[in-house]
């Protein structure tokens, strides 16, 4: 009626694994963001070199001078596109490994849930006489407790899609505004 020994070890092997998996889409993640910030800083480095060349190459006073004012009034009209396309491939990775944690997590949550509502009927078998409505009770608030998560849950799902709703409108005008 109770659990053995094996089956709490089975259960504890499956939490290790869901951990692990966890860890890994957290960690892939972290790697796609540092290879985007790689790769920014690295354009960005290009992006200066070329103009120090270009300056470099100045034969006289006059082109270096005027060289220098296109440079200076391409940051003073700063283009926001490329923050925009940043700021997007961001949000995209964050929202992508966001999603994979969340499913990973909601799978695990759902055979947690399983295991206990099984626990609690393995309970109600083996209870006394008399214990029935205490145990109707735990069973009860366990499957409250299901519901309100499942609830609290999509509230947040529909947060995020708000969110991200939001973010892309934000991204498309930044966009329309750069042309």
């Amino acid at each position: 009626m109770y659990p053995t020994i094996d089956d709490l070890m089975k259960s504890q092997a499956e939490a290790l694994k869901a951990s692990n998996s966890v860890a890994s889409t957290a960690f892939d993640g972290a790697k796609k963001l540092l290879e985007l910030n790689v790769e920014t800083a690295k354009q960005s480095m290009e992006e200066s070199n070329a103009q120090i060349k270009t300056l470099m190459a100045a034969k006289d006073v006059k082109s270096l001078n005027e060289m220098l004012t296109d440079i200076f009034t391409q940051y003073s009209k700063p283009d926001g596109s490329k923050a925009v396309a940043y700021a997007k491939q961001v949000y995209d990775i964050s929202a992508a490994t966001g999603s994979e944690i969340a499913a990973l997590v909601d799978k695990q949550v759902a055979a947690t849930q399983k295991q206990l509502l099984e626990s609690v009927d393995t309970l109600a078998k083996s209870a006394p006489a008399g214990t029935e409505g205490a145990v109707g009770t735990l069973r009860q608030s366990v499957v409250n407790a299901n519901v309100a998560y499942a609830k609290v849950n999509e509230a947040t799902k529909q947060y995020l899609e708000m969110i991200e709703a939001n973010f892309n409108s934000a991204t498309k005008t930044g966009a329309v505004k750069k042309k």
